[in-house]
């Protein structure tokens, strides 16, 4: 996903930035004063999938040229909001969605992934895991905007280590409800998916963990703080 920050503030942005960064964002900072100008162009050159003003300005004839856009518009990191002015002139400019200062940046991710899908007609449901998101309805996970393109059994395996995890879950658990036997024959194939799900995770922050003998489990990776 690449988005474009616009903000005037650099200082005070770097670690709302670097946030959104760990969590896998594409990010473009301009420090500039973008169409406040008659004649400036609203926004430089680039493909982009969506725009966050972060602190840069609320000015009503400029969140109008904003809002006005053929892509997603946010605007973020406002603390004062005496009687949601701010919220309410963003919403009346066709602003896709704002984030208080305080909303932490796998919600913003979050809320600008959905908006996006929604554009794309994707109305199925989805679940955020660390950095992954579940589309129940396609059977997968997405990473950096990418499917993993899990089969089947391989989404039901991952499903269930994610959600009863991140401790151990036992493998005669995982036998009997992904494949409804334990013998050698279903542990090999047991053994052999974990591989294979464990090459399909290794670009991503989620690391699947051998209990030798007794089971697996889900591991994040905490060089990223950012968890929802």
């Amino acid at each position: 996903m690449q988005l474009l920050v616009l903000t005037g503030k650099l200082r005070e942005d770097e670690d709302f930035i670097e946030r959104l960064r760990q969590e896998g964002a594409g990010i473009c900072i301009k420090i500039s004063e973008y169409g406040k100008k008659e004649g400036d162009p609203l926004l430089p050159d680039g493909r982009y999938d969506a725009v966050i003003l972060y602190k840069w300005g609320l000015e009503p004839e400029i969140l109008q040229k904003f809002g006005n856009l053929e892509l997603p518009v946010f605007v973020a990191g406002y603390g004062d909001r005496e009687n949601y002015y701010e919220e309410i002139m963003c919403l009346e400019a066709g602003i896709a969605d704002y984030f208080g200062e305080d909303t932490p940046a796998p919600i913003v991710l979050l809320r600008i992934q959905r908006i996006l899908d929604l554009l794309k007609r994707d109305t199925g449901s989805f679940h955020y895991y660390h950095d992954l998101i579940e589309k129940e309805d396609r059977m997968d996970y997405r990473w950096k905007g990418e499917y993993l393109g899990l089969t089947p059994t391989e989404y039901r395996l991952l499903h269930l280590l994610l959600t009863e995890g991140p401790g151990m879950v036992e493998k005669e658990r995982l036998l009997a409800l992904i494949w409804k036997k334990q013998d050698e024959k279903t542990e090999n194939a047991c053994e052999a998916m974990i591989r294979k799900l464990r090459g399909k995770l290794s670009e991503t922050t989620v690391m699947i963990r051998n209990y030798y003998g007794k089971g697996y489990g889900i591991q994040f990776d905490d060089s990223t703080e950012c968890k929802v």
